[in-house]
């Protein structure tokens, strides 16, 4: 059908443009062309399927990494930006669920990691320009609701224990996000005699399920530079950083997400290593039905998992019968026997309730 054509020519010009991105000589000009010429083939969701998801991926990893190009504008950057969150869009209205839960997209543990990384090259080339106190904003402009809200600083040190940031929700009815660093940050060796650093800060609506189970947050991503543009990679802290992310159960997998889910949460965070979401130097705190405080001891993407219960499969307890057997999505039902009437642990059916002593089945007296 047209949606399908549609899918394989987009997949074949990202393929070409993956290519080109590769070879080329990524100056920034180059970089924010090739950027402009992904959006126009990526621009509708609907027509981007894994194999694209892919394609733009690798297409923005070649560009970031390039050290051809020390600057990005903020429209190439809010480009850069909207790609990712197109595809992230993507993947999430071609998620599929099975037995109730969220099928896990393997294609996406590269595209994820090519993220991460990319926001920690964007940082740097997207705050060259800026004085100290001066912050860009940038949000999705191209469709009627927010796929992403970022915000890159430049904030005056030693304050650091100071820096505190909050965004507006990526759509009404939703809670907003939030951070703030511990003074411990200011004392890292790697500040010393900086007079500033630059802060990324910001999320996309869609984050991705990696664990077989569907995440109930945007993917929030933070990170630092120095002023000189040098990433720095943030962990072991033994005060946390906060992050407050909001939370929405409304899109689980039907069946078992929804069923079996145990109303607590955890904070996960991107592990690049291992290409999967980790729990490791993160606690949940503050938990409310709209959004989650993290507490962690490092910097990266994190996101909200729901802690779903396993089924309940036990035996029925004594002076009750099994109705209905667990499934992968629910629990057993036990009913208990009719009156004055008893039975064993572990009883199967109806039949395995027999008369209290001094009771007949017949007239259901003594």
């Amino acid at each position: 059908d047209d949606r399908n054509t549609a899918m394989i020519k987009k997949e074949f010009l990202l393929s070409k443009l993956r290519l080109a991105a590769e070879l080329a000589i990524k100056t920034e000009g180059y970089v924010c062309e090739a950027l402009s010429a992904a959006m126009a083939i990526g621009s509708e969701v609907a027509h981007i399927n894994a194999v694209a998801t892919a394609h733009i991926s690798e297409i923005s990893r070649a560009l970031l990494a390039s050290a051809d190009a020390s600057a990005l504008t903020e429209t190439c950057a809010r480009d850069l930006l909207t790609l990712t969150g197109k595809a992230m869009g993507a993947t999430f209205e071609n998620r599929t669920c099975s037995n109730g839960h969220a099928v896990a997209p393997d294609y996406m543990r590269q595209f994820l990691t090519n993220m991460d990384a990319g926001l920690k090259q964007m940082l740097p080339k997207s705050s060259s320009s800026l004085l100290m106190g001066q912050s860009i904003a940038m949000e999705d402009l191209t469709s009627n609701s927010t796929g992403f809200r970022f915000t890159i600083g430049r904030y005056k040190m030693p304050l650091l224990s100071e820096i505190s940031s909050e965004l507006a929700p990526l759509h009404s009815g939703s809670a907003g996000f939030s951070f703030r660093f511990p003074s411990e940050l200011q004392q890292d060796s790697r500040l010393k005699g900086q007079s500033s650093v630059n802060v990324l800060f910001g999320a996309f609506q869609r984050a991705p399920n990696m664990n077989g189970i569907s995440t109930i947050s945007p993917a929030v991503s933070l990170t630092l530079a120095t002023e000189n543009g040098v990433a720095l990679p943030i962990y072991n802290l033994s005060r946390p950083i906060n992050i407050t992310i909001p939370v929405s159960t409304q899109e689980l997998c039907s069946g078992a997400e929804t069923t079996l889910y145990s109303g607590r949460m955890r904070c996960l965070h991107w592990d690049e290593a291992s290409s999967s979401y980790h729990s490791d130097g993160c606690t949940a705190h503050q938990i409310s039905a709209t959004q989650v405080t993290c507490m962690c001891t490092h910097l990266t993407t994190f996101v909200i998992e729901p802690i779903i219960n396993p089924p309940n499969c036990a035996q029925c307890e004594s002076g009750s019968f099994m109705q209905q057997n667990c499934t992968s999505s629910s629990d057993r039902v036990c009913s208990a026997c009719p009156a004055n009437s008893t039975s064993l642990t572990g009883s199967l059916n109806k039949n395995d309730c027999q008369c209290k002593s001094g009771y007949s089945p017949q007239t259901g007296s003594e």
